[in-house]
């Protein structure tokens, strides 16, 4: 169950009113404070990226106090990386004591929050670093349907704390600081958490465009600007230094590529189908030859890679099959291809049908499985590329579906050969995630539309190792 935003914000405002409330007041002024990202203790996942997005809104309140010195959200997620303790709870004393100390904080705010229909529950403790000690606790609950009048409320609260302590002109910034986070949408929210998520991951590109959802849907909201400007920076930044890193021949290649389709589909020019298989090549040998690599190094071209396969895949969807050769690349551009390591450049012997172009997707998402015509050097240690985006998996064996419906419509000498050997790679696609029972289905489907092919022993041979619990197919490693 999704909470409403506006007890988000209020939840974040209550926290804030705790770690600026009395018992600060004597020995933290002035001190460091470290802010932890808030557990999620609702069940719904749906809802992790709202702990990132609750911390950096109450971090930015409280940096606007210049009595008080806040750790960076940045110190906080370099020292979870580095203790290992990305994923774990940090609501627990002893968790919160080993982090701050980390930052050199003299206290730490750790929270959770907690939604069970129709009650909202919010837990905040401070700790105090040099004992271990929780100084302050709270539970701040509230009916669902009631939330408005609960934000009011703990607003209220928290400008009564900040005057206890605070200087008037401190007070006034903070209320301020904290009008100005307020957000009205929970998917903004969402958005929003998620979009740090991802720029700590070093996914720029999808970073800004969930930044860009925050800014669209909240235009008034001065943290998902200045957030979304960051990014944006960010992202350019790393296009130059990478655009300066290419060498003069690989520009020229790319420039080259990029000329060639522009200039029509890939379906009605043998030249444009050419370039456009040797754009996937590129792109492909940049990250599959390399595996070692770190994700962030190879989202990139693995995001263009997939954007040029599924444009192929589109545009060439109602041929049977492909022109045999590659006399449509230019001597100099298949030279140029050749010494950055792709080989057989542009050939359609790489990809003879649509339907090897879809499953050939499959099985470099799936298992980061090449084809050895595509790339000079295989990778020794596969990565399972579909980790690096949710929306992957679904493209990989959207792509099986295409192939099946392909082979159905174009395949005629050899059409239950292939049909058996694609049911088999979805079928091994399907266990990787998760998905015995669709596995077998595929297989069983099979097996019962093709009972004579010279294919049938080998896919019963699949299902039983998959019913007796074994993982049939390549195998890959989750990407660093």
């Amino acid at each position: 169950m999704t909470p409403r935003p506006t007890l988000l914000v209020a939840a974040a405002a209550a926290a804030a009113a705790l770690t600026v409330a009395h018992p600060l007041r004597a020995d933290a002024r002035g001190t460091a404070l470290m802010v932890l990202y808030f557990d999620n203790n609702t069940g719904n996942k749906d809802l992790d990226n709202l702990s990132k997005g609750l911390a950096d809104m109450m971090i930015t309140d409280l940096s606007s106090v210049s009595s008080l010195t806040i750790v960076e959200r940045e110190k906080l997620e370099a020292i979870l990386k580095e203790l290992k303790l990305q994923r774990t709870k940090y609501f627990d004393p002893k968790t919160a004591q080993r982090i701050g100390k980390g930052a050199g904080a003299a206290y730490v705010v750790s929270g959770a929050f907690l939604s069970v229909a129709p009650d909202m529950r919010l837990d905040v403790r401070v700790i105090k670093l040099e004992t271990g000690t929780v100084v302050k606790s709270a539970t701040v609950t509230g009916q669902q349907q009631k939330f408005f009048e609960l934000q009011q409320k703990l607003t209220a609260q928290l400008v009564d704390g900040l005057s206890e302590v605070l200087s008037k002109s401190d007070a006034d910034k903070a209320r301020a600081a904290a009008a100005e986070n307020r957000v009205d949408n929970a998917q903004t929210l969402v958005d929003y958490g998620k979009g740090l998520e991802a720029r700590d991951s070093g996914d720029l590109q999808t970073a800004s465009q969930l930044m860009q959802q925050v800014v669209a849907k909240s235009p008034d909201w001065k943290l998902g600007k200045a957030r979304y400007m960051e990014i944006m920076k960010e992202l350019y930044a790393a296009k130059s230094r990478r655009s300066s890193l290419l060498s003069d021949s690989e520009q020229r290649l790319l420039d080259h590529i990029a000329a060639e389709l522009k200039k029509g589909s890939a379906a009605s020019s043998k030249r444009t189908l050419a370039y456009r298989i040797l754009n996937g090549q590129y792109h492909l040998n940049r990250f599959a030859s390399n595996p070692k690599r770190p994700a962030a190094e190879i989202r990139d071209h693995l995001k263009a890679y997939v954007d040029n396969q599924l444009v192929l895949i589109n545009e060439t969807k109602g041929m049977g099959e492909y022109p045999f050769g590659s006399a449509a690349i230019s001597s100099e551009d298949t030279k140029l291809a050749e010494e950055l390591g792709v080989k057989m450049p542009g050939s359609t012997f790489s990809a003879k049908t649509p339907a090897e172009v879809m499953r050939r997707l499959h099985a470099v998402l799936m298992f980061g499985e090449p084809s050895t015509f595509d790339v000079n050097v295989m990778p020794t240690d596969r990565v399972c590329y579909s980790q690096l985006d949710p929306s992957y998996p679904k493209i990989a064996f959207s792509m099986m579906d295409l192939a099946l419906d392909h082979l159905a419509k174009h395949e005629r000498r050899y059409r239950e050969r292939e049909s058996m050997r694609a049911l088999r790679e979805y079928a091994q696609g399907l266990v990787a995630a998760g998905r015995p029972e669709e596995a077998i289905a595929k297989l069983q489907s099979g097996l019962t539309q093709f009972p004579k092919s010279d294919e049938f022993n080998d896919t019963e041979k699949m299902l039983r190792e998959i019913l007796a619990g074994q993982k049939p197919g390549w195998g890959c490693k989750p990407p660093k």
